[in-house]
């Protein structure tokens, strides 16, 4: 990238010495600027400079800038910051390619026991299930995506559901077929899991109405929460 040169006067004078205002163009090692500010001081002083956000200076010894009447362009070298997360700072973590995430998630699996680890990979201590989560960050481990709920905690992606908070009531309003085991079952509501699956033979009577705080999606279908281990298939209710 050329940077044109605008050879302008000192602006002024302070005590018989030159001022002048340089531009610092800050760049990057394919020689792109990536941004700029202005500085100003007299001429023949040194300037210390700081790396504009998002980036470090690519040597801690050029961390200043020596002002110039003659040339008011002046070229500091950058580097970008990789991202890792803002929570483990300076802490070695075998989890890789860190991205913020925002969201909700509720432990949800067979083995009850669910680990939770560190960046390490230690595990430090155990939750069982319906355990509500916030998740701040994702990362894998040998293509394995660990959800990030704490400074260091970390879960596994597979022993937690995603869900988004609601409050609304719902009725049961099947109109499907259902095979008929019973003559009184054919128009009862299956109950489902956080993954989809029907868990229960229990059925639920259409028309009752059920209140819910949270939803799922499997497959594209929207599930909704009425119980901590029970939840119907958006294609049998309706709101109320």
């Amino acid at each position: 990238m050329d940077i044109k040169s605008n050879h302008s006067k000192p602006t002024k004078t302070f005590n018989g010495a030159n001022t002048v205002t340089n531009t610092v163009h800050f760049m990057n090692k394919q020689d792109h600027q990536v941004a700029q500010t202005e500085v100003t001081g007299i001429v023949g002083s040194k300037l210390k400079v700081k790396a504009p956000r998002g980036f470090v200076l690519a040597s801690k010894l050029w961390d200043f800038v020596i002002l110039s009447a003659t040339e008011p362009d002046q070229r500091v070298y950058v580097a970008q910051v990789k991202h890792t997360s803002p929570l483990q700072e300076g802490t070695a973590s075998l989890i890789t390619n860190y991205t913020i995430v925002n969201g909700h998630v509720t432990t949800y699996s067979e083995e009850h026991a669910i680990g939770v680890y560190d960046s390490q990979l230690h595990n430090i201590y155990t939750v069982g299930n319906n355990y509500d989560c916030k998740v701040v960050g994702s990362g894998f481990y040998h293509n394995v995506r660990f959800l990030q709920i704490a400074q260091d905690a970390w879960i596994k992606a597979t022993d937690v559901f995603e869900y988004q908070p609601i409050d609304i009531k719902i009725k049961a309003t099947s109109d499907r077929a259902i095979p008929k085991i019973k003559a009184t079952s054919d128009r009862a509501i299956p109950i489902y899991d956080c993954r989809g699956r029907v868990i229960s033979r229990n059925k639920l009577e259409p028309n009752s109405a059920w209140f819910t705080d949270r939803v799922v999606y499997v497959a594209n279908v929207p599930y909704f929460r009425v119980t901590d281990v029970y939840w119907l298939c958006g294609n049998d209710i309706s709101e109320v």
